[in-house]
Formats: C-alpha cells, structure tokens, sequence
C-alpha cells in the first residue's frame, strides 16, 4: 500500500459518514454527513415581513392624480405623451408615424382586437407596411421604422411602462425599431411597483407573462466617458398613446 492509499483509508475511517454508504438513499447519506457537524436542518416557514407606513418608502400619495403624476415623470425621462380618446386613438397614432415619415410598423399585440383595428385603418389610409411579427426571427425588425405595442400596466411613480411577453406580445417589438409607441389606458396606471406586484399575489388573479420589461424612456447609455446617448441600445423615441 502506497502513501495516498494509506491516507485516503485514514481519512475514511474518521468519518463514520463515509464508511458503509452501500445501498443507503440520497437523504439517508446527507444525514450521515450533517450529523457529525451537528448541523440541524431547519423547515421553518418565513416570518412575514413587518408592516410598515406607507409614508417610509412610497412617494405617490394614496389621494395624488396618478394619471398627471405619471404623465409628468414620463416626460422628465424624454417619453413624448399624447392624450387622446377612443374613436381618435388611430389617428393619433398614424399622425405620430406620418410626422417621423415612418414607412412601416410591426404590432406587437398579435389577433387582438387592437390588432385588427389598426390593421383594418392602416390598409385604408394605404400610406403603411405592416410587417407581420415572428416568434421565430426578430431580425426583420431592423428594418421597421416603429414598434405599437399595448402594455400589462403603467407605473406614476417612475413614468414607466410595463410590458409582458406572451405566446402573442413579442419582446422584440418594443426593443429593436428606432421608434416605440404605446397605447395605455388610464384605468392602467399604477401608483408603483407595490402595487403591480400585489395584482399578483392571489391565485385568482392573472400571472405575469414569460418576460417582463419595465421601460422608462428611450434607450440611454453613458459607457463612453461618461457622454450620455440616446438610441445606442434600443429605441431613440419612446411616444405614449394616452387613452
């Protein structure tokens, strides 16, 4: 027997938890290992977190306008907001396309009934190319000029969008073109994240999609010494549909 032999038995015969393991299960082994170190494995539940005051870590008041609140921090993080109504919700979006002389869009709501109704006033005003999104390949989306998605919520406190992928709302087409637009309804808007998380927490309640993107603005970076630029990562313009 050589040195290592000799110290590998030594080393197995101080360690009851490695002698006779032969045909012991997966848990029985894990005890042999954890009782030797007097480690006592614990199933407790969490303790429920403390309830706090509001007032220490929510900036939007619970009687504050969530609507001018979220309007006014999306335009301090360069969102451009169009107020409109329903029957002028169409129009307002093509006005938005015609003025960056945009020669085409992808939706982002697929067979929706948003889908439809801008498919069917797009092929009347004959001025558009709808691209037909791809689950499968987003690379056609570097040569659309605008991105229309709807969104899961809007959050007052930040001015920020929130958008979850589904099998039909695709990722991609609030990310790649040059030009996002959004439509959000009022009843929409959130006063913050406390409150789009409690949407979640019953079982009753819808779930979240695969993927969420919380959005505020257009794209910015300041890797470069320390220059901030618009547009390097994602969209240069960010343009809200405010119903």
């Amino acid at each position: 027997m050589n040195h290592r032999e000799s110290s590998s038995n030594a080393h197995a015969s101080t360690h009851p938890a490695l002698t006779n393991m032969g045909g012991c299960n997966q848990q029985e082994f894990l005890t042999r290992l954890k009782d030797p170190l007097e480690v006592t494995p614990t199933h407790d539940e969490f303790a429920c977190p403390p309830i706090l005051d509001d007032s220490i870590f929510r900036t939007t008041a619970s009687d504050e306008d969530v609507v001018s609140r979220f309007v006014s921090q999306a335009k301090a993080a360069g969102t451009q907001i169009h107020e409109t109504n329903e029957n002028d919700l169409c129009s307002t979006i093509n006005r938005i396309l015609t003025n960056h002389k945009c020669r085409n869009v992808s939706l982002g709501f697929v067979d929706s009934p948003m889908d439809q109704r801008l498919r069917a006033y797009f092929s009347a005003e004959k001025k558009l190319d709808i691209c037909p999104p791809s689950s499968d390949n987003s690379s056609y989306l570097f040569n659309v000029d605008a991105g229309i998605t709807d969104v899961c919520a809007a959050i007052a406190e930040t001015g920020s969008l929130v958008i979850t992928t589904q099998s039909r709302h695709f990722r991609s087409i609030s990310l790649i073109p040059p030009m996002h637009i959004a439509v959000v309804n009022r009843k929409q808007i959130l006063a913050d994240l406390i409150d789009y998380f409690d949407a979640f927490r019953d079982d009753v309640k819808p779930k979240p999609g695969f993927s969420t993107l919380f959005i505020t603005g257009p794209s910015k970076t300041a890797d470069i010494e320390g220059e901030l630029v618009v547009g390097v990562h994602g969209p240069r313009s960010v343009h809200i549909v405010l119903v």
